[in-house]
């Protein structure tokens, strides 16, 4: 579970920093 949320919190970091980017 724990990883589960690192995984998915660097995800969104990645999403919202192309979000940002574009």
């Amino acid at each position: 579970m724990l990883l589960d949320t690192g995984k998915l919190m660097f995800l969104r970091t990645i999403v919202y920093f192309i979000a940002y980017r574009c």
